[in-house]
């Protein structure tokens, strides 16, 4: 399941930080924010995503590993600078 909110065109070139937030683990799940900021810091797109973790050849609702859990938890506390995206194009 993905939601996405355009609060505005951006146009390429243009350099944009996305911040990431985990909202929510579930028992096989996480729910995921993601926002796109301009240089100047305006919000321009909003999204929230729901990951379900399953077993490659059952295709059944798995619980992550715990590496999995702490490297996706390490990668949402991360300064935004590490999340920098280059050159990107988000249309309305």
């Amino acid at each position: 399941l993905s939601v996405v909110v355009n609060e505005r065109e951006m146009h390429f070139p243009l350099d944009i930080d996305i911040g990431l937030a985990i909202e929510k683990w579930g028992n096989s799940s996480v729910t995921v924010a993601l926002a796109a900021f301009t240089p100047d810091g305006e919000c321009t797109a909003l999204s929230r995503n729901v990951f379900v973790f399953i077993d490659a050849e059952t295709r059944q609702p798995v619980t992550p590993s715990d590496e999995i859990r702490r490297n996706l938890t390490r990668l949402a506390g991360a300064p935004i600078e590490d999340a920098h995206i280059r050159d990107a194009h988000v249309a309305a």
